[in-house]
């Protein structure tokens, strides 16, 4: 059950409603679980997410491991205006933003219907057990397999790794088949990123702030100033100590970094009749060590071509393989570098 995707700041995000989007996942929840494989990671992006992962130079990454996980992850959903705004302007649009905290209670609604266990990761001790006292009241079906609000460590140290063996292992142990993870980003993507096999069988998605918004200790913004792309506004209001700092900051970077990905698009303005089609080209070789591809007589990179290219960078990247370039001109490169999907990672593997 492949979704549409759009080529967008160095990702694929999937093209799809909020309706749409919840019966996806839990097909996906049903194969991870009959087959057993690594968690499937459903990631909602938003502006916050994008410039705690991107720098505003054009072939580096701000947090790469993050940015892998992006790429990686199962399903990338647009939970924020702006992206959906900036979609549109390349002339790729989503179909329309899939906020997490919407996505949450339909989630709920559809475990509970369906007969599939929860488990809450992350948030205020008062909060994440409020929320689960309010959704066990709407919704009586519901099995919440377990809860831990730990203090969770994110560096490389024996008593993190323990840590995180010991939480994977008590999720593991408690049959849970969703896994809804309020540790704020980055740490809830790089939490399920790092121990992927450890959760196997398992989708997990992070929620950010959901337990609060569910509890009553934040308020959401009205549906109207959602859909206006305004709900920053309402946060600010509520919270301007912590927030406004924030949000000015990430509106900069966020603005840069649109602005060459629109220059990336004027690109495929200057295609012409001759130009060979990315699509159509295969690669020239495959080893175990390496993918050469050859780049001669492609000037432009449209949004099937991005995703094809991202494509072939995350397969190597799982194969530990480099990638070799043949006739890649400066054109092509540059047009790549402002799309983001010319990072440093990828770069040094060439």
């Amino acid at each position: 059950m492949k979704n549409k995707r759009t080529a967008l700041l160095g990702l694929g995000i999937d093209s799809v409603t909020e309706e749409e989007a919840v019966p996806r996942i839990f097909h996906e929840l049903d194969i991870a679980k009959t087959q057993q494989t690594d968690c499937r990671i459903v990631v909602t992006v938003n502006v916050d997410f994008i410039v705690n992962t991107l720098s505003v130079f054009a072939s580096k990454a701000k947090n790469p491991e993050l940015l892998r996980v992006m790429q990686e992850s199962f399903f990338v959903f647009a939970d924020g205006m702006p992206i959906v705004l900036l979609s549109k302007l390349v002339g790729h649009a989503l179909k329309e933003r899939v906020a997490g905290s919407n996505l949450f209670e339909k989630m709920i609604a559809q475990a509970a219907k369906s007969g599939k266990r929860v488990f809450f990761l992350g948030g205020n001790p008062e909060n994440t057990i409020a929320t689960s006292q309010i959704l066990l009241k709407k919704y009586p079906d519901l099995q919440i397999a377990g809860m831990d609000t730990s203090m969770i460590k994110m560096d490389d140290s024996q008593e993190c790794l323990a840590q995180h063996k010991k939480i994977c292992q008590k999720i593991q142990d408690d049959h849970t088949d969703l896994l809804l993870v309020g540790l704020g980003n980055p740490k809830q993507e790089l939490f399920a990123y790092r121990n992927q096999k450890a959760l196997a069988g398992i989708v997990s998605i992070g929620i950010g702030g959901t337990f609060n918004f569910i509890a009553g200790g934040v308020k959401r913004a009205p549906r109207w100033m959602q859909k206006g792309c305004m709900e920053w506004i309402y946060r600010i209001i509520q919270e301007p100590r912590r927030l406004i700092g924030r949000y000015s900051k990430g509106l900069v970077i966020y603005s840069l970094l649109s602005l060459q990905t629109m220059l990336s698009c004027l690109f495929a303005l200057l295609k012409n009749s001759k130009t060979k089609e990315f699509s159509s080209m295969p690669l020239l070789k495959e080893e175990a060590s390496a993918v050469s591809l050859d780049l001669t007589g492609i000037r432009y990179f449209d949004n099937a071509a991005k995703l094809k290219w991202l494509a072939i960078i995350n397969n190597a990247a799982t194969k530990q393989q480099k990638i070799q370039l043949k006739n890649c001109s400066p054109f092509l490169r540059m047009q790549l570098k402002l799309a983001r999907f010319w990072a440093d990672d990828i770069k040094k593997r060439i």
